[in-house]
């Protein structure tokens, strides 16, 4: 509803910006004509033919198309920046909907979920476990004997106390202080 509201608004900003438009255009051209007016009257002054009144008058309707050419600018650079700013809440809006759908940064299954739908989320908040299930690391424990001999990036092979299927990789860590089987 907040995305509609300011779509809305956004459209209206525009309508009004071309209105502005409209009136910058429509007091330029009454700036235009009565600058050529008060010309023509003031070489008419000069050579006797009109009065001062009638120049002074011209005077004061070009100073009064000046400022409504400057009134109309600037109404005009209020809106564009109004409808920045309503880009800018459209924007946010936007954000805040893409954050209700979080995605995983990585390709993977979830293995445990921290949170029931329905529930708060805290931002930042962990909202379950993705498991890569392609890959698998193991922790094995061996005998100081055995270890004094391994190297990372010696093959290994691991299988299973079932007498199940046997994996073969390579040895990628190796700790660098004792540790003590579980």
């Amino acid at each position: 509803l907040q995305l509609q509201s300011a779509e809305a608004g956004r459209k209206v900003a525009l309508a009004q910006l071309e209105s502005a438009r409209l009136q910058l255009a429509k007091a330029k051209e009454a700036e235009a004509f009565a600058s050529s007016e008060r010309d023509r009257f003031a070489k008419l002054y000069q050579s006797g033919t009109t009065t001062r009144k009638q120049l002074d008058q011209l005077e004061f309707e070009l100073s009064q198309a000046i400022l409504s050419r400057k009134t109309a600018a600037a109404a005009m650079a209020t809106l564009e920046a109004q409808l920045s700013q309503i880009d800018a809440n459209i924007a946010s809006i936007n954000r805040e909907l893409h954050d209700c759908y979080p995605l995983s940064p990585i390709g993977g299954v979830v293995t445990e979920k921290y949170v029931d739908q329905g529930e708060l989320l805290k931002p930042g908040g962990a909202i379950a476990k993705v498991s890569l299930l392609g890959s698998l690391w193991v922790k094995v424990y061996l005998p100081a004997g055995d270890f004094a001999r391994i190297e990372i990036g010696d093959s290994a092979t691991v299988d299973t106390e079932s007498g199940g299927e046997r994996y073969r990789d390579k040895v990628v860590w190796t700790s660098e202080e004792a540790e003590f089987n579980p």
